[in-house]
């Protein structure tokens, strides 16, 4: 599996990274990610089944965009990541501790206020 982020041009609205992204609906593609805001296309895809070439060919079909470079996204199987539902004292003080080990952190707090709730009230 690799995964590549291809730069594109000739994209005007979000309908045109709708329509790349229909363009990709090909055998091989398991992933993709096209943004107009960036003017890219993240893909991920079997290497066994289709190439980084052909999928330029798919997303340059309408002859509107055009691929101005592409290069592979390496991923650091090594890199940490830690999940924290909720936002209380105890997500922020799991967060420094992580943080300071180089942790990435996302925090899950649906709806509720960030820092918790007073123990009087809660």
């Amino acid at each position: 599996m690799k995964t590549y982020e291809f730069k594109i041009t000739g994209m005007t609205c979000e309908h045109c990274a709708v329509a790349i992204s229909k363009s990709l609906d090909v055998g091989g593609v398991t992933d993709k990610n096209v943004s107009y805001a960036q003017a890219n296309a993240v893909v991920s895809f079997d290497e066994n089944i289709i190439d980084d070439v052909k999928i330029q060919q798919y997303i340059e079909k309408s002859n509107q965009y055009k691929v101005t470079g592409f290069k592979q996204v390496l991923h650091d199987a090594n890199k940490k990541h830690l999940v924290i539902i909720g936002g209380g004292s105890s997500a922020f003080a799991a967060t420094i501790a992580a943080r300071e080990r180089g942790i990435e952190v996302t925090m899950i707090n649906a709806g509720l206020p960030i820092g918790g709730t007073c123990v009087n009230v809660g």
